[in-house]
């Protein structure tokens, strides 16, 4: 058993890692932005998790940070 930090730090990177590989149409200079941006994410959700025992928080803070991306990409557009 690595414990629920350990767990947290993992899915965490995962969760990063994962989104990065899925946004290919991203400027190189954004990357670095993006990937700090997403590995805070995951654990600030992680973290949510941990404390409430629950995955709706987690669920619908990943929701409102979508919906910021996806406002943000059509003020840009």
């Amino acid at each position: 058993m690595i414990g629920f930090w350990a767990t947290i730090i993992l899915a965490s990177i995962w969760f990063a890692l994962l989104h990065l590989l899925s946004a290919p149409y991203m400027p190189a200079q954004a990357i670095p932005i993006f990937a700090v941006n997403t590995l805070t994410l995951g654990l600030a959700c992680g973290y949510l998790m941990l404390k409430t025992k629950s995955i709706w928080g987690a669920v619908i803070i990943h929701v409102a940070a979508d919906l910021f991306l996806f406002v943000a990409t059509l003020a840009v557009h």
